[in-house]
C-alpha cells in the first residue's frame, strides 16, 4: 500500500512542477500586463543610469590631464575676462617722448654741443659758450640751416608755456613744461607765436629760428635745451631719433 502511495507521489510530481511553472508565468503575464509597469521600469532606469553618471563625472573630472583631452591652455586662457570679472580693463596710455624742435632734422646741423664733461678736451672746447671774455658750458645744443635759413621752431612735446621772455644777449626765450618733471627751452627765437599759459601740443610751430647777441657768428640758429627736475640733459643723448 505505501509502494503504490509513493508511485502515485513520483508520478504527479512532474505535473505538479508544471503546474506551478504554468502559474507563475501566468502571474508575470498578469503583471506585465499593467499599463503602470513599463513607464515605472523605464523611469527607474533612467534614474540609474543618471545617478551613475553622476557618480563617476564627479569621481573623475579632475583625473584628465590637458594632454588626454586634447587642450593645452595658455595663461590667457586661464584669465579671466571683462564679461567674467565684471571690471573695465584700464587702457594704458603711453606718454609722449620728447622730441626735436624742427620738422627735418636731417636738413639741419648742430653747430654747438652739450658740454660733457666726460668728453675729450677738444669735444669740450667745441662746447663752450664765449661772451665777452667769459667762457661757460653749453647746457644745449645749437641747430642752424648750412645754408643760413631760417626755419620753425616746433613744441618738443605737449605742454604749457611758462615764459615768452626777450633777454638782450640770448634773444626771444620760450619754457615750456611738460609732465615728469620735464622742461625745454628754446631761445634765439623770431616770430614767436605762444603767450603764457597756452597749451601747446608736439609738434605745434612756436616761433622761427633767429639770432641773437650772444652768438653774433652764428648768425640764424635756435638754441634748444631739455631740463629733467631742472638738471639739464645732452639732447643728442636724450633724444631717441
Amino acid at each position: 500500500m505505501k509502494e503504490n502511495n509513493k508511485e502515485k507521489q513520483l508520478e504527479q510530481t512532474p505535473e505538479n512542477k508544471e503546474g506551478a511553472s504554468h502559474t507563475q508565468a501566468g502571474s508575470w503575464k498578469r503583471f506585465f500586463s499593467k499599463k503602470w509597469v513599463f513607464p515605472a521600469m523605464y523611469m527607474a532606469a533612467v534614474v540609474l543610469i543618471v545617478s551613475f553618471m553622476v557618480y563617476f563625472q564627479s569621481n573623475d573630472q579632475t583625473s584628465l590631464t590637458e594632454p588626454e583631452i586634447g587642450l593645452e591652455l595658455t595663461e590667457d586662457m586661464n584669465q579671466p575676462t571683462d564679461s567674467e570679472t565684471g571690471l573695465d580693463v584700464p587702457v594704458v596710455v603711453t606718454a609722449e617722448t620728447i622730441v626735436w624742435p624742427v620738422e627735418n632734422k636731417e636738413d639741419l646741423e648742430i653747430i654747438r654741443h652739450f658740454y660733457d664733461e666726460n668728453g675729450d678736451n677738444e669735444s669740450k672746447l667745441d662746447a663752450v659758450v664765449e661772451f665777452q671774455g667769459s667762457v661757460t658750458p653749453s647746457v644745449g645744443v645749437s641747430i642752424a640751416h648750412p645754408d643760413g635759413e631760417s626755419f620753425d621752431v616746433l613744441a618738443a612735446n605737449n605742454g604749457k608755456v611758462t615764459r615768452v621772455e626777450k633777454h638782450p644777449v640770448t634773444g626771444n626765450l620760450v619754457e615750456i613744461v611738460h609732465e615728469d618733471g620735464m622742461k625745454t627751452v628754446y631761445q634765439s627765437l623770431t616770430d614767436v607765436q605762444v603767450e603764457v599759459d597756452q597749451e601747446v601740443e608736439q609738434g605745434d610751430v612756436i616761433a622761427k629760428a633767429g639770432t641773437n647777441e650772444l652768438d653774433k657768428d652764428f648768425g640764424v640758429h635756435l638754441d634748444f635745451e631739455i631740463y629733467e627736475n631742472d638738471v639739464a640733459v645732452n639732447p643728442e643723448e636724450f633724444i631717441q631719433s
